[in-house]
């Protein structure tokens, strides 16, 4: 059978980070989601992303930045926290 045009063409995608775990270490909730935080203060996702460190953990952005101002390392691995770029 020959298909000589479209009249038209639905599309629809799903994404999803490449990350190990599915939730934050910190507060528990998944990482494709907002943070404790970010539920509390009403923020979007887009505020709460999610973040991984050099040492291959990820965490919500939020919710690491606390952990690090106080302790400076990763709760999982207890290397120092560094981000890992995404270039």
């Amino acid at each position: 059978m020959e298909v000589e045009s479209f009249n038209k063409l639905n599309l629809a995608y799903i994404w999803k980070w490449d990350f190990i775990d599915d939730n934050c270490a910190i507060c528990r909730l998944p990482l494709m989601g907002a943070s404790s935080k970010c539920l509390l203060e009403n923020k979007t996702i887009d505020t709460c992303a999610p973040i991984m460190g050099t040492c291959g953990h990820a965490f919500h952005k939020d919710c690491i930045d606390e952990w690090v101002a106080k302790r400076g390392k990763c709760p999982l691995c207890m290397q120092r926290w560094k981000i890992k770029s995404m270039r």
